[in-house]
């Protein structure tokens, strides 16, 4: 299956973005209070990384290696310090606050991806994961209103 470059580009800019926010909950993992959100954590990693096994196939057929590059210049990439270094202190209320904006920038590269990407086989296989990733979402959003 050969797919257009505008779709590899397409996928890639998915790809990072999702790199990014498996990054972001390694960190919050290790800075949560909550062994509850940790669980829920490490769950949105692991449907992060499932979704990177299923999508990073389609970039070693096209480009002969899978892509483990960031985001960066994204809103994502720009809050990464602030989650590495600036929660030290920092309650998992604020944590939590954060891992909103990725898990909004993960369905916002998810619809862009929808959007964009011409590949039949490409969209139903982005199709199939966005359900996943939005509860993904859905969880870190109930989070935030239990806090």
């Amino acid at each position: 299956m050969s797919v257009s470059k505008n779709d590899i580009e397409t996928l890639r800019e998915l790809i990072q973005t999702l790199n990014d926010g498996v990054e972001f909950y390694r960190a919050a993992v290790e800075k949560s209070e909550s062994a509850d959100h940790r669980l829920i954590f490490q769950r949105v990693i692991r449907a992060r990384v499932a979704a990177l096994d299923y999508l990073q196939p389609y970039m070693v057929q096209e480009e002969g290696s899978p892509e483990f590059g960031h985001t960066f210049g994204s809103v994502l990439h720009k809050m990464y310090p602030d989650i590495l270094y600036g929660l030290n202190t920092d309650k998992d209320k604020t944590l939590i606050q954060q891992l909103e904006v990725v898990e909004d920038e993960t369905l916002k590269a998810m619809r862009k991806a929808l959007h964009n990407i011409e590949s039949p086989m490409l969209k139903s296989v982005i199709l199939d994961l966005y359900p996943r990733l939005n509860r993904c979402h859905n969880d870190v959003w109930r989070l935030d209103k239990a806090c």
